[in-house]
């Protein structure tokens, strides 16, 4: 489906991107890559386009500013960064309707979640059937994930520098968490992921 060519063992990914009532859809929604991989996307939509990776893992790969529709495809690019995973949305540059995040997890990495006073970020995200996440948490929190076995570990706080890494058992599509500080004003927050959709 995104699977372009092979040369040698690397794999070229090429992420077609359609519409849907103005609205971008990646034909990829959450894919594993390699290091040695590249990545480029493909847009079949018929507006203009912009690509925006989340950074709290680091900077993966470089976001697209503008891709131009009628299919096509942005210039190639390989990870910078290796055992994480990423997010990405898609924009139409028309109207600003924005795609759900996508995930892409290079080489076997957890998608870091950081959370500032309650306030959870990326939300929403998306992560590979089996991928990961970790919290990094600017205080501790009280944790609460539905449902309870979406991940392997079952965590009921979550305290600075961050916690252990938790991997989607695919049991669930999607996992809901809600947290709980103990600062002034009881802080609270909740997030989503969605699991190998």
């Amino acid at each position: 489906m995104g699977l372009a060519a092979r040369a040698h063992d690397d794999i070229v990914w090429d992420i077609p991107i359609s519409d849907l009532s103005g609205t971008p859809v990646s034909g990829e929604p959450d894919i594993e890559m390699a290091i040695t991989d590249t990545l480029e996307f493909t847009n079949n939509a018929s507006y203009p386009v912009s690509i925006v990776f989340t950074t709290t893992s680091g900077s993966v790969f470089n976001n697209i500013s503008s891709l131009a529709g009628g299919g096509t495809t942005s210039p190639a690019q390989s990870p910078k960064l290796d055992n994480m995973t990423v997010n990405y949305t898609i924009t139409n540059l028309n109207t600003n309707a924005q795609s759900t995040p996508c995930g892409i997890q290079v080489g076997v990495g957890p998608l870091r979640i950081d959370i500032l006073a309650a306030n959870t970020i990326p939300d929403p995200v998306s992560i590979p059937a089996g991928g990961q996440i970790q919290f990094f948490p600017d205080e501790e929190y009280d944790i609460s994930i539905v449902p309870p076995n979406a991940f392997n570990k079952s965590l009921n706080t979550i305290s600075p520098p961050s916690s252990v890494v938790l991997t989607a058992t695919d049991l669930s599509p999607q996992a809901t968490y809600t947290i709980k500080g103990s600062g002034i004003k009881g802080t609270d927050g909740k997030g989503t992921v969605k699991i190998g959709s």
